[in-house]
C-alpha cells in the first residue's frame, strides 16, 4: 500500500537523495483544509532553494488482461500528472525557489525514484518534463 511505499521512499532518502536531508512536507493540502484539490506526498528540501517533490502511488500489478493494463496506465498517467502539479504548487509557495525536482514511486519500480520534470529557476512556472522516465540522481 501507499504507506508502505512513503515509508520506502523516506528510509532511502538519504542514498536516493543525498542533498535533500530534509522531510518537510508530508500529507499536505494543496488548498490547506481541502483535499479535494489534492494532497501531495512528500516533499524534501537541502534548506537553500532545492525542493524535491515525491509522489507516490500504488498500482496494481496482480491483475491481468485488458482492462487491468488500462488501469494500470491511468495510474502511471495520473501519478506523473500529480506530481507535476503539486510541485508546480510548490514552486509557486516558494518563489525564491531555484530548483524543483519532479519525482514519482511507483512499486512498479521499487528501486528507484524516476524523475518525471522539473521546475528552474526563471521557467516561468513551466516545468520541463521529462518524457523518458529517467531515475532521478
Amino acid at each position: 500500500d501507499e504507506f508502505q511505499l512513503k515509508r520506502h521512499v523516506i528510509s532511502q532518502s538519504s542514498a536516493w537523495l543525498p542533498d535533500l536531508p530534509w522531510v518537510v512536507e508530508d500529507e499536505w493540502d494543496v488548498v490547506p483544509g481541502k483535499t479535494n484539490h489534492g494532497r501531495g506526498d512528500l516533499v524534501f528540501t537541502d534548506g537553500d532553494g532545492t525542493f524535491a517533490v515525491v509522489e507516490v502511488k500504488h498500482i496494481d500489478l496482480d491483475r491481468s488482461g485488458a482492462t487491468a493494463r488500462t488501469k494500470r496506465k491511468k495510474s502511471r498517467n495520473l501519478v506523473r500528472s500529480q506530481a507535476l502539479g503539486y510541485a508546480q504548487d510548490i514552486a509557486r509557495r516558494h518563489p525564491d525557489a531555484r530548483l524543483v525536482l519532479v519525482l514519482i514511486y511507483t512499486n512498479e519500480a521499487p528501486e528507484e525514484l524516476i524523475e518525471v520534470g522539473r521546475f528552474e529557476d526563471g521557467s516561468d512556472g513551466k516545468p520541463e518534463v521529462t518524457r523518458g522516465g529517467e531515475p532521478a540522481t
